[in-house]
């Protein structure tokens, strides 16, 4: 008889859990990214926001994180070890907030 309840009652937990819990949304990859072409020749646009992170994902490259005031996060990577300055890539990704 404890075995038949507390075997109904493993079952009512399991259907309660598959009942209540989401499914998780997929994180976006960086090619599922929002691109825009970056217009400025000299350097990156203030509207981007302040500086929050930089990282380098392989040698001679840096990626430079940016956040402005709506929270949205851009990304520009640039080229450097070739001459004085590194070279912006023309194109910058974006990381929309909801």
């Amino acid at each position: 008889m404890k075995r038949s309840i507390f075997a109904l009652l493993v079952i009512l937990f399991i259907t309660t859990l598959f009942i209540y819990c989401e499914r998780a949304q997929p994180v976006p990859i960086a090619s599922e990214l929002k691109t825009e072409q970056i217009l400025e020749e000299t350097g990156i646009p203030l509207e981007y926001g302040k500086l929050i992170a930089i990282t380098s994902p392989q040698e001679g490259r840096a990626h430079l994180w940016f956040e402005d005031d709506n929270q949205t996060i851009r990304l520009v990577e640039i080229i450097y070890g070739q001459g004085e300055r590194g070279i912006i890539l023309k194109e910058m990704r974006k990381i929309e907030r909801k």
